[in-house]
């Protein structure tokens, strides 16, 4: 499923059709690609991380901050119960310290190679914000994944 959502996050953000937003503040990461035209309602792509290292307390770590990917049906944020969302990870790894400009140059490094796949999604979406990566009509291939991807939560 790891490398399932990875192949769907890069063939969101190269497609050429998907309209992209931002959000996010203070070196937060947050991305959403919304496809039109897979079926009557859109498909949304939502890369986020939060820019905080762990916080700790009483010599264990409470609050860590670990990078999610989503894609869910539609484009609000949520219906309460979690009908829409199809596929949700989560990094196995904390990724805020990467993020987070207070944290030494090592720590920020050591975090990052710690979660290859994720940040390497954060930098093409990235270069696609800046129009730096070509984009191609990714259309069929993300009908057939999310379609696979459906097939396999019934």
């Amino acid at each position: 499923m790891k490398q399932e959502i990875y192949d769907i996050a890069s063939a969101f953000i190269t497609d050429k059709d998907v309209q992209i937003s931002t959000f996010g503040f203070n070196g937060d990461i947050g991305y959403t690609f919304t496809k039109y035209g897979l079926a009557d309602y859109p498909y949304c792509l939502t890369i986020f991380a939060e820019a905080k290292a762990p916080q700790k307390r009483r010599e264990k770590y409470i609050e860590k901050h670990h990078g999610k990917i989503n894609i869910k049906r539609g484009t609000a944020s949520g219906d309460g119960y979690g009908n829409r969302t199809l596929t949700e990870y989560i990094t196995e790894h904390e990724v805020g310290s990467a993020l987070d400009k207070t944290q030494c140059d090592m720590k920020r490094f050591f975090t990052r190679i710690q979660s290859p796949k994720f940040f390497k999604i954060v930098n093409i979406a990235e270069k696609r914000m800046l129009g730096q990566i070509s984009t191609t009509d990714n259309t069929a291939q993300l009908f057939n994944m999310i379609y696979r991807l459906k097939a396999n939560q019934k």
